[in-house]
């Protein structure tokens, strides 16, 4: 389920407060490291929610991202660890998470992470001692215009007083990567529009010519398994097919009969 990645360094941390804080110093170089070598959002936030579990009491991490505008919601988008098993739990893991949930509003407006001790008691947790989660902190991840895109939540499943030390570890990491995962989040939306906007030219080809249906999916069925048999990263897939359809949409000026004639074209035969 989970992209390679390189390993997490699981050693205890150390007991002084200068060798903790360069610890976790060099740990944000690492995992900002992998973010920006990360060619996927999934891939680029995996790392740091893995280290978390690893530092802290936390027993389980995610990652949540808002969806488009029309599905209103939060999606989870990566997980590590332990995964509550309530049909609670797996409503949100496939359906996403409401909007407007407590908690969500609460991160809105919050400058920082947010720690909770006990979920029974906040109005903020409402829900989530129901679904097996005891003890949450949330780090809140933001667009360049402040808005909420998303957040860092690490858990456990039962109470836990959050330490000096785990909260420091999570301002610190989460914090940090936060603002990179906010980054490649709108990496990713600008890439998909720009594929939306690439497919709509492929298509317009079929729209003008019916003798052309189906083409363009038909190529990048194609392309993609050529892919997969070179086992290309994703980068190098995404490249594949942006180009098929490029070449597809090359041909929407000209008729299809110059396409599939056998003799050669001419400017008098293209009008």
């Amino acid at each position: 389920m989970f992209p390679a990645r390189q390993p997490v360094d699981h050693s205890p941390a150390l007991t002084s407060d200068g060798d903790v804080r360069t610890v976790v110093a060099q740990s944000v170089l690492d995992l900002t490291h992998q973010v920006f070598s990360a060619s996927t959002l999934v891939q680029g936030v995996t790392p740091t929610l893995e280290y978390l579990v690893a530092r802290t009491a936390a027993v389980g991490a995610a990652y949540i991202q808002v969806t488009g505008a029309q599905d209103q919601g939060y999606r989870v988008r990566a997980t590590w660890g332990q995964v509550p098993r309530t049909p609670s739990v797996q409503d949100i893991v496939f359906q996403g998470l409401p909007l407007r949930t407590p908690m969500m509003r609460a991160l809105e407006v919050s400058p920082g992470p947010l720690f909770f001790d006990d979920t029974t008691t906040p109005c903020e947790t409402l829900g989530f001692r129901d679904v097996g989660i005891a003890s949450l902190a949330a780090a809140p991840v933001r667009a360049q215009d402040d808005e909420l895109l998303g957040a860092f939540l690490m858990y456990t499943s039962t109470p836990h007083v959050w330490t000096k030390e785990e909260a420091a570890v999570f301002s610190l990491v989460a914090g940090t990567i936060a603002g990179l995962a906010g980054r490649l989040a709108a990496d990713e939306q600008a890439s998909a529009a720009r594929e939306a906007a690439l497919r709509a030219m492929g298509l317009a080809l079929e729209v003008r010519d019916g003798e052309t249906k189906g083409h363009t999916d038909r190529v990048t069925a194609l392309a993609l398994r050529l892919a997969r048999a070179l086992c290309w990263s994703p980068s190098q897939t995404r490249a594949l097919r942006w180009g098929r359809t490029c070449t597809t949409s090359a041909r929407s000026p000209f008729p299809t009969r110059c396409c599939s004639s056998a003799a050669p074209w001419t400017v008098r035969s293209g009008r």
